[in-house]
């Protein structure tokens, strides 16, 4: 039986009480909490950006994950940033 492919990108979105609202942030840190969730560090600097981008379109990277966030529809993208060769 083969391994199965390691995941590459996780999308979360919210559709609650409209964009930027404070359920859809909390929702969004807590993921972000948890794509990161190996390194408390980590993992508290992605869910302190998730809360603070949640219903605008922005980016960053941390900890070698690319978070994307949007407005429309409101997402929150997290995918493994190519390490250079």
């Amino acid at each position: 039986m083969r391994r199965p492919e390691p995941a590459t990108g996780v999308t979360a979105s919210c559709a609650l009480d409209g964009p930027g609202s404070r359920r859809c942030r909390s929702f969004f840190a807590d993921v972000a909490g948890l794509v990161l969730g190996g390194d408390p560090a980590l993992s508290k600097e992605a869910r302190t950006w998730a809360r603070e981008n949640t219903g605008q379109d922005n980016t960053t990277v941390i900890g070698g994950i690319r978070l994307t966030s949007e407005l429309e529809p409101q997402q929150l993208t997290f995918a493994r940033e190519p390490t250079p060769r």
